[in-house]
């Protein structure tokens, strides 16, 4: 299944077409195009020290990836209560934007899990 079908879901949309069906890593790889690292292959390349700045992300070349500068963005307290600080973008972001998380690997039920929800906090 990743032929034709996944190359024009993965060229079109990276994030939404890389799924059970499409291994969009393989089928851009495959394609010619520089991809990043997946994370847990740059964790197996640098440890939890070093996985984030080995991914490579910000000299992938696919469609409709646009990594971000840091002075796109800034770290500011959040306006929602007990949220701590939060990552914001200080103008408007183009269309494909990516940055990297750098922190903990954690998987979703880990974050949904770490600590209980405060007020004002939503779920997606």
């Amino acid at each position: 299944m990743q032929g034709f079908f996944c190359k024009g879901r993965c060229e079109r949309d990276w994030c939404k077409a890389n799924d059970d069906v499409c291994d969009c890593h393989a089928v851009l790889k495959s394609r010619g195009y520089q991809v990043p690292l997946d994370a847990p292959s740059a964790f197996a390349r640098a440890g939890a020290a070093g996985w984030a700045a080995s991914l490579g992300w910000e000299a992938a070349s696919i469609p409709g990836w646009t990594p971000l500068r840091g002075e796109q963005l800034e770290v500011r307290p959040s306006s929602l209560a007990g949220a701590g600080r939060g990552l914001f973008a200080r103008g408007a972001l183009p269309g494909g934007a990516v940055l990297p998380y750098a922190g903990t690997l954690l998987t979703f039920a880990e974050v949904c899990w770490t600590r209980a929800p405060t007020p004002g906090m939503i779920a997606s």
